[in-house]
């Protein structure tokens, strides 16, 4: 007892042929070989070679071999249809390929030989789901496996401890005071989760997350090294610097780093909230890091409590948009964060790398809340740079948030800002392409 064969329906590809050689090829009917200029018909994918005769008298099936460019249009009907979903086409239900085989029961073998769902079976994934399920039991690091060294620097938001996780590492341990000590890992997952799904040049590497007892909650991250850019523009210059005021080649190059990471994380839907110089790192290989993006929130400034007042972080108001400012209070009021929020602080760094100074520097803190708020900027008519320089300002100080240009475009205009000659000895002729035009 036989049951039906399963198999494709793929229909030959008939081309009419005369031989004039005799040839050992033979009719998959009758299977005599082609005499002297015998026509015949011969499939262009499989090769199968029939006679004309035989074709006329017997029905041969739509049993063509698989072929390449078969092959190809599967897997790309594959990738189009099941790109958000699996890799695994949906498989219809195939035919027999010919009836010489009977069956006197056919129900009865096709239950097993024939599945209910005629498809491969595989689970569904997308680019964002591959770490989602684990992310944090994966990404967490046992206490066994790290060692705090020594206490780096202390901060409005935590503190920051060099660390030792199978090579150099920084570890910040984050305040958590203002939420409740039942929602504090919660809140810190939320908020430090888009450390997990970033990989920039321009962004701190992410190693981990560490908890310790007493509701304490921390990153782990790699060792920078260097300075931030806040120490190498307002600091006194150490031995290992070349001075406070940087080049203006130098500044661009900043400029084009810092706009090419926060471009990624606006990518990535991801807004830093807190971009400041002082969140700014540049490494021994003048490579900008930026950290600490998406872990700011206001509820952070209600610590330590005042009753009609707030403390900020020292020239924090001088990144602050008009938005923002216009809705400060004690009570800290949830405020809604934009791509915006982030140009306008970077307008704040760019008036650094030029002048060395914070804007408002000489003003008192109800002063430049009042100003800010209005939509008052601060002089730049007296600033030593170019239009284009100065243009920048005005496309990222923009009272409304609408008027802002992204990073990206930033990052455009940085490239086609015209730049400063190259420095050369005396004793090499002069080349007119690298003349400056300042």
């Amino acid at each position: 007892m036989y049951s039906r064969v399963r198999a494709h329906q793929i229909p030959h590809q008939w081309e009419t042929k005369r031989r004039k050689n005799p040839s050992k090829t033979k009719c998959i009917i009758c299977s005599n070989t082609f005499g002297f200029f015998v026509q015949y018909e011969k499939c262009r994918s499989c090769k199968m070679a029939i006679h004309i005769e035989c074709k006329k008298n017997f029905r041969v099936q739509d049993n063509c071999g698989l072929t390449q460019k078969h092959l190809k249009e599967l897997v790309t009907q594959m990738v189009i249809s099941k790109t958000q979903e699996n890799w695994a086409p949906e498989i219809g239900n195939t035919r027999s390929m010919s009836d010489i085989f009977v069956n006197d029961d056919p129900n009865s073998a096709d239950e097993q030989l024939n599945p209910k769902k005629d498809r491969f079976e595989r689970r569904s994934w997308n680019m964002f789901s591959i770490r989602r399920n684990a992310a944090w039991k994966d990404d967490t690091i046992p206490m066994g496996e790290l060692k705090v060294i020594s206490q780096i620097g202390i901060g409005r938001f935590g503190e920051v401890y060099e660390a030792y996780y199978y090579e150099p590492a920084v570890i910040k341990f984050f305040d958590m005071f203002h939420v409740d000590e039942q929602k504090r890992l919660e809140t810190f997952k939320q908020d430090t989760a888009c450390f997990q799904n970033v990989r920039h040049e321009n962004l701190v590497f992410f190693r981990g997350f560490y908890t310790m007892e007493l509701f304490r909650f921390g990153i782990v991250m790699e060792l920078i090294g260097g300075h931030t850019l806040s120490h190498i523009l307002h600091e006194e210059p150490t031995p290992d610097m070349h001075g406070s005021s940087l080049e203006f080649n130098e500044i661009m190059e900043y400029a084009r780093q810092i706009c090419q990471g926060m471009s990624y994380l606006h990518t990535k839907h991801i807004l830093h909230k807190d971009l400041r110089s002082k969140n700014v790192f540049v490494n021994e290989r003048r490579t900008v890091k930026i950290t600490d993006f998406g872990v700011f929130n206001l509820k952070r400034l209600s610590f330590p409590a005042r009753r009609d007042s707030f403390l900020v972080p020292s020239n924090w108001l001088s990144y602050a948009p008009p938005e923002l400012v216009r809705i400060l209070s004690h009570a800290f009021e949830p405020f809604q964060f934009t791509e915006a929020c982030d140009v306008y602080s970077f307008g704040t760094i760019w008036f650094e790398l030029l002048t060395n100074a914070f804007p408002f520097s000489n003003v008192s803190s109800d002063l430049v809340i009042w100003q800010v708020g209005n939509g008052i900027r601060t002089s730049i008519s007296e600033l030593s740079a170019s239009h284009e320089a100065k243009a920048l300002f005005i496309r990222c100080w923009s009272f409304n948030p609408l008027e802002r240009t992204s990073f990206a475009e930033l990052l455009q205009l940085l490239k086609n800002m015209p730049r400063k000659a190259l420095k050369r000895s005396p004793s090499f002729p002069p080349c007119k392409s690298f003349e400056s035009i300042f």
